[in-house]
């Protein structure tokens, strides 16, 4: 597979995956953090950060040992009411 950017490089199939992978990594990083003690907020932080870990996953990434990094990533997203709780 052979991706074009709009300045005229080309990406071979690695260097897309490395794309797609960097990608879902800022994503993780870039979640939005909660703004009040809700569960809805909470669901939609956990789902999302599943959802880019599943495809982190599908993408052949290991990702078997990052339950520390995670964690600590997923507790700066919460609200201090949730986080006291936790």
């Amino acid at each position: 597979m052979l991706i074009t950017m709009s300045h005229g490089q080309s990406l071979g199939s690695d260097d897309n995956k490395r794309v797609i992978v960097q990608t879902h990594v800022n994503a993780i990083f870039d979640l939005p953090t909660m703004t009040r003690k809700n569960a809805v907020e909470l669901r939609r932080l956990s789902d999302s950060a599943t959802k880019h870990l599943y495809d982190l996953q599908a993408l052949k990434c290991p990702t078997m040992h990052w339950d520390d990094l995670l964690v600590h990533l997923l507790i700066l997203k919460l609200d201090s009411l949730t986080l006291r709780e936790w």
